[in-house]
């Protein structure tokens, strides 16, 4: 579900979320997964045996759930930086800290951040401050 979200995490978020505690997470994956029909486990590998038109259906699925999030995720962004007093430098700020992408706002962008917070984000964009 990363995929799916305007994360600026680094790549390998995920592996070290699962890194922290592997014990608890190979105690609790068996379990949670015998309730799904069509995944099989073989000690530590699990296997999941889907018809091809399923697969392909969730490709494309996923390929539009991804999109629209990041989309959602945007626009929610640039209405955090329009209704909050330095919205902008805040947004800058948590990219910058979770990305290491530094871009800082111009004068004119904080005096109209709802018109201007699509040019910053568009600057953090190709700074890839998104992955």
């Amino acid at each position: 579900t990363y995929g799916s979200e305007l994360r600026p995490e680094p790549p390998g978020a995920a592996a070290k979320l699962v890194a922290h505690d592997v014990s608890f997470w190979h105690s609790i994956s068996p379990a949670a997964l015998e309730y799904i029909d069509c995944i099989t486990a073989d000690d530590d590998q699990f296997r999941i045996d889907l018809p091809a038109k399923q697969r392909w259906l969730g490709a494309i699925d996923w390929s539009a759930r991804r999109v629209w999030s990041k989309c959602l995720n945007i626009l929610r962004l640039l209405k955090a930086a329009g209704t909050f007093a330095n919205g902008l430098d805040y947004l800058a700020w948590k990219v910058e800290r979770h990305s290491g992408v530094r871009v800082e706002p111009t004068e004119r962008m904080r005096r109209h951040p709802r018109v201007a917070a699509w040019g910053l984000v568009w600057r953090l964009w190709r700074e890839g401050a998104f992955r």
